[in-house]
C-alpha cells in the first residue's frame, strides 16, 4: 500500500508492505498492522510518529480503537433498550404487567417455550423459503422473530424489575412512573449482567428464551379467554 499525500489526522492500516512516499504528509500518528517494516521515504513526514501493532495469526489487532468504537455502540444499543422498556410499559402497562406474571408464576414452562419458539420459527422460515409461494411469508416470519427476540430480551428485564420493585418497595408498585423507572433498572441489570466474560453470553441466552415464552404464553391466555 502507498501513501504518498497528505492526511489529516491519525492513519490505521493493514497490508502486506506499506510505503510512506516522498509527498506524504500524515498529520496524526500511523498505526500499522504488517509483517514487514514501513518503507518510508526520507521526505516523508509523520508528525505522531509510527507504531506497530502486535500480530496475532496473522492479522493486526487495534486493540484501543476497536475496543473504543464496539464500547460506544454496545452502550448506545443499551440505551435503545431502556428507552424501549420504559416506552413499553409507560403504552401498554396491562400487556407488560400480564408478561411479568406468566413469566413469575411459569418460569421453567416460559424458558421451554421459548427454547421451542426459538428453534422452530427459523426451521419454519426456512421450509417456507423452499417453496416460492411461502417466501413473502418466510421474509415476514423471519422478521417478526427478530422484534420478537429484541421484545422478549425487554421484558424479561422489566420483569426483574418490577419483581424488585415489589420485594423492596410494595407502595409504590402501583406507580406509573416507579413501574417505568423499576423496567429500566431491570433491562440496565440484565444488560450489565451480560457484559460479564464467560457468563453473559448465558445471560443473554437466558433473558430471551424467558421473556420470548413469557410473550407467546401471555399472547395464547389472552386468545384463548372467553370475551
Amino acid at each position: 500500500m502507498l501513501i504518498d499525500g497528505p492526511i489529516a489526522g491519525d492513519v490505521i492500516v493493514n497490508a502486506g508492505r506499506i510505503e510512506l512516499g516522498p509527498h506524504a504528509r500524515i498529520a496524526g500518528r500511523l498505526r500499522y498492522g504488517s509483517r514487514y517494516e514501513v518503507d518510508r521515504d526520507q521526505a516523508a513526514e509523520v508528525t505522531g510518529g509510527i507504531e506497530r501493532m502486535e500480530m496475532r495469526a496473522g492479522w493486526p489487532q487495534f486493540d484501543e480503537a476497536h475496543r473504543h468504537s464496539s464500547h460506544i455502540s454496545g452502550w448506545l444499543f443499551t440505551l435503545g433498550l431502556l428507552l424501549l422498556a420504559a416506552v413499553l410499559v409507560a403504552v401498554l402497562p396491562g400487556l407488560t404487567a400480564a408478561v411479568g406474571d406468566r413469566l413469575r408464576a411459569r418460569p421453567w414452562f416460559s424458558l421451554l417455550i421459548g427454547f421451542v419458539a426459538l428453534v422452530c420459527i427459523p426451521a419454519a422460515a426456512v421450509v417456507l423459503l423452499i417453496t416460492v409461494i411461502g417466501i413473502p411469508l418466510a421474509l415476514l416470519a423471519i422478521a417478526g422473530y427478530f422484534v420478537l427476540l429484541l421484545l422478549g430480551y425487554v421484558v424479561c428485564g422489566v420483569a426483574l424489575g418490577h419483581w424488585l420493585l415489589a420485594r423492596l418497595r410494595a407502595a409504590a408498585a402501583g406507580s406509573s412512573i416507579w413501574r417505568i423507572g423499576a423496567a429500566v433498572l431491570g433491562v440496565l441489570i440484565v444488560a450489565l449482567l451480560a457484559r460479564i466474560p464467560f457468563v453473559g453470553g448465558l445471560v443473554v441466552l437466558a433473558a430471551l428464551l424467558l421473556g420470548l415464552g413469557a410473550l407467546i404464553l401471555t399472547a395464547v391466555d389472552r386468545r384463548s379467554a372467553p370475551a
